[in-house]
Parts: structure tokens; sequence; C-alpha cells
């Protein structure tokens, strides 16, 4: 068996830290392949994967160029109520402002039907987070464009859990996990930076330093325990509640190479509660309602550990298929007008609504 992907993209921003430096252009390729041959009647199979992920900057940034080719090779076991798959990656990396580095991290899925309605589940993976700038961007756009994120390493992320199904029309999930990783970053105001600059520095390089997002790094741990509740007793109503709890360290933690004592997982949540709705009027009409809270967070502001306001939206969505190729959607958010900050000085929207359609081939 045979497989590929591919995905290309030309990025570019029309400006650079200030309005009077030019922007960031550059080319991110990721491209990979998968082969498996199956052995022991075709309940079993033996695999390898390659994916290749490339990002190359304009001439004036050549210096963050990133390359991180990862093979896969492994083995799968099909048994009558239960499935395994034992693999590792084989990771080298290079550029991206952390050299050149060799890594193996577990690639590890398995399951096992205890009963009909009962399974036991666990992974174990690993591996780098490239922080491209497309990532980072993607996760805040308010990132300074000149802040290059160093790639991050996850020693073991290990998840394991219990599936209970079928109950008179609900699904349960408990489940808990733990992970290791080390250069996690954290983004905070550069007003932290520009505090630990010369007083001489020149007024334009502090003054830039105080309008975006930088990167702080630390070694985090992260564990953390969770259940999950789905319903469908009336088949046009699907309900959903998902509640989890986390629990972090972080060590030798700095910015720009300055130790911080007593640091935290800025902008992590100690606690999250989603909770979802979907409701089929007709066939062709879907409505959806999601409530997400995401309380206990801080942040690091001028050398300070600072509490943030908890993440409380409703939104509120309706998908409308024309065809069955071709639908149309709309989606109202923050319905209860809170006020928080998804980043430290950087403020939720308040009501908006934005709406699209959908075209599949």
């Amino acid at each position: 068996h045979y497989r590929g992907h591919l995905d290309y993209k030309n990025f570019n921003t029309k400006f650079g830290i200030t309005t009077d430096l030019p922007g960031i252009k550059g080319h991110q390729l990721d491209a990979g392949i998968g082969l498996d041959k199956p052995f022991q009647d075709g309940d079993s199979k033996i695999g390898l994967n390659a994916n290749v992920l490339s990002v190359i900057y304009d001439e004036a940034l050549n210096a963050r160029n990133y390359l991180l080719l990862n093979g896969n090779p492994y083995l799968h076991f099909e048994g009558l109520n239960w499935g395994a798959t034992l693999g590792v990656d084989v990771l080298f990396q290079s550029g991206g402002g952390a050299g050149t580095k060799v890594r193996v991290a577990p690639n590890v899925d398995l399951h096992w039907n205890v009963t009909e309605f009962t399974k036991l589940y666990a992974t174990v993976k690993g591996g780098f987070d490239s922080n491209t700038y497309l990532d980072m961007i993607n996760q805040s756009r308010y990132i300074a464009p000149s802040a290059a994120v160093k790639p991050s390493f996850t020693l073991a992320d290990v998840e394991a859990g219990v599936k209970i199904g079928d109950a008179d029309g609900f699904r349960f999930d408990l489940f808990g996990g733990y992970k290791m990783t080390d250069d996690e970053h954290f983004l905070v105001s550069s007003q932290s930076y520009k505090d630990l600059l010369p007083t001489e520095q020149p007024t334009p390089e502090r003054e830039a330093a105080t309008e975006a997002l930088i990167p702080v790094y630390g070694s985090l741990t992260r564990s953390f325990v969770g259940g999950a509740v789905h319903s469908q007793v009336w088949s046009p109503l699907e309900v959903s509640l998902r509640i989890k709890k986390n629990f972090y360290t972080v060590k030798d933690a700095s910015i720009y190479e300055t130790p911080i004592d007593d640091a935290k997982a800025w902008n992590l949540p100690g606690y999250e509660i989603d909770a979802r709705a979907v409701l089929q009027i007709i066939p062709p009409l879907k409505l959806s309602l999601n409530y997400y809270l995401a309380g206990d967070r801080q942040t690091y502001f001028r050398g300070e550990n600072i509490q943030m306001s908890a993440i409380d939206d409703l939104n509120a969505g309706a998908v409308y298929d024309i065809l069955p190729s071709l639908s149309i959607h709309l989606k109202a958010n923050n319905l209860l007008f809170q006020k928080y900050d998804r980043w430290h000085g950087y403020a939720a929207q308040g009501l908006n609504v934005l709406g699209g359609f959908t075209f599949t081939f």
C-alpha cells in the first residue's frame, strides 16, 4: 500500500517590526510518503512513513531557514479485540536558530477492547514542534515579526484512558496524561524585554520592543486528568461535555538568556470546560452551540507573575447543505459579551459574526 501528501505555501507580510521595514517572505514545503506491507494473513503490517518540512525565507532572513526530516518505521499488530502500533520517529533537524540535531522519539499506539462497549487505550508520542513563522502567526498574530521562535522537543507525550460506549445512548471517556518538553515557548509582552535593555538604548528600538509578543523559553512538564461524556439519546440532538484539569512545572525559564525565577506555564489554562450541542433541524440544516471556559491562567509582565481573566466564550453556528458538495455556514462568537485577554494586553473581540461557504470535490 502506498500513500503521500504534498503541501506548499508561499507567504509574505507587508511590514516588518516597523512600517518602514520590509516584511517577511518565504516558502514552506511539507511533503511525505508512506508504504506498508501486510503479513500474518493481512491482520498485521510493517511500514515506513517519511516526511520532510522545509522553510526557506528571503535572503535577509536566510539564517532562519529550517529543515526537518522524519523517518517513522513501525510494526502494526491487530488481534481479535486489540491492536498495537509500535514505532519510532528518527528525526534530523537543521536551522531555525537551534543548530543541527538528531533525535529519536517514540511513536506507539495501543488499544484493547475489554468488552463490547469498553476500550482501554494509550499513546506514547514525541518529537519536534517546529515553530515556523507560519506556525507562530497561526498561534498569535501579535507576535513580533523579528522573533524567531526556537523549535521545541518533546521527549515523551503519554496519554491513556478508558472509553465506555453505548450505555443507554451515552459514551464516557476518562483519561490522563503526562508530557515533557524542552525549549517550550511562552508568549509574553515585549515590555518584559524592554526592561532588560540599557537605558541608553536608542528610542526606536525601545519603542519597537513594546508593541508585540515575544517568546520566553523553559523546560515544561505537564500532566492532566479529565473526563468526557457524549450523549445522543434523541437522534437529532448530539450533546457532549469535556472537563480537564492541568498541572504544570516550568524549569530553567529565561528571556533572552536572562533567568526568570518562579516561572509559570504562562497563558496555559489550569482547567478547561468544553460543552457542545448539535441539533439537526432538517436534513440540510444543522445548528450548533458551544461553550468554552479556560481558567487559572497567568502571564509574565515586567518581572512579575500576573493572574489573567478566564477565557469565557459562548458561540453559536449554523450549517446549511445546499448541495452534497456545497454548504454555507454562519457563526456568532462571544455571545456573552465577555471581556478577557487571550494574551496579556491584547483583548479578545467582542460579539463578532463570520460566515462563508465550503465546497468539496
